[in-house]
Order: structure tokens, then C-alpha cells, then sequence
């Protein structure tokens, strides 16, 4: 029996699939938090320019909107725990997602982190790197990783 399970969830469809299919598979879980990382506003590197730095009022504006995009997808996934009678906290947190996430699961003192695989094959795992490779070498809980039905096709 798992006590506490962390789901971390991105715009993904992976992401939701592996929460579909926890509570699929995973009926006696005592605690799930479903959390969502927003990352930094990225900053901009134009060719033969400096740095570009996004007006405050910009800066604002966007992170208003990524909020509420946040808020919304967390409400989704609330919902589906709902119609399978699981309770489930969510949240969100800010900073870097793979960081994020163990540090989450460090301080709830989770049993478990499940994350979706998105199947990025060997060379954009090189240059975008793995939420989920790193989420297994750095967390201090077990992780279950959940692949789509058809993430094989993706190799």
C-alpha cells in the first residue's frame, strides 16, 4: 500500500495518462499530491544581441496567464481523481521541474513519484535532458515512470 504518492503533471498528455493510469492501477492510496512546476519566464537570446529582457508589464502578463493555465490543468486532474474516488491535493510550485519535483517529494516525504515519459528518443534526451531520468538518479523515493501505449512507436 502506497501512504503518499506525488503525481507531477505538465500540459502533457503523458503527464495526464500517468495520472490516469495511477488511479487505474493504484486504488489504495492514502495521500496523492498532484503538483505542477512552473518554470522561470525564459529570457531571450537574440543573434548578434545581448540578452532581451521582457518588460515587467510582459512579465507580468504571462505569468498571470501561465497561472491560470496551471490552475486549470490541476482542476482538470482534480476532477479526474474525483471520478475515481481519490482525494487529492494540488499545487504549484515555481523553479525548475526536475528539482522541483524531489524536492517536493523530500518534504512530503513521499513513497512513490510518478511521472509520465514523453519517449524522447537518445539524441533530444542529449540536448532537452529528461525530467524523468533525472527525477530516477536524484529523488529519494522510488519513482514509477509511465509510458503511453504507444511510446514504443516513438524510438
Amino acid at each position: 500500500m502506497m501512504n503518499k504518492v506525488i503525481v507531477a503533471i505538465d500540459e502533457s498528455e503523458e503527464s495526464l495518462f500517468a495520472l490516469q493510469w495511477l488511479l487505474q492501477y493504484y486504488s489504495s492510496i492514502q495521500s496523492l499530491s498532484i503538483i505542477h512546476v512552473l518554470e522561470p519566464f525564459p529570457l531571450y537570446v537574440l543573434p548578434g544581441v545581448q540578452v532581451v529582457f521582457p518588460t515587467t508589464s510582459i512579465t507580468l502578463s504571462a505569468n498571470r496567464v501561465r497561472r491560470e493555465n496551471a490552475q486549470t490543468l490541476l482542476a482538470h486532474a482534480a476532477h479526474m481523481c474525483a471520478g475515481a474516488r481519490v482525494q487529492a491535493n494540488t499545487s504549484i510550485l515555481e523553479g525548475d521541474p526536475k528539482e522541483m519535483i524531489c524536492e517536493a517529494a523530500e518534504q512530503m516525504n513521499a513513497d512513490l513519484i510518478v511521472v509520465g515519459s514523453r519517449g524522447l528518443g537518445k539524441i533530444m534526451r542529449a540536448f532537452l535532458g529528461s525530467v524523468s531520468d533525472y527525477v530516477v538518479h536524484q529523488a529519494k523515493c522510488p519513482v514509477l515512470i509511465v509510458k503511453p501505449p504507444d511510446a514504443s512507436r516513438r524510438s
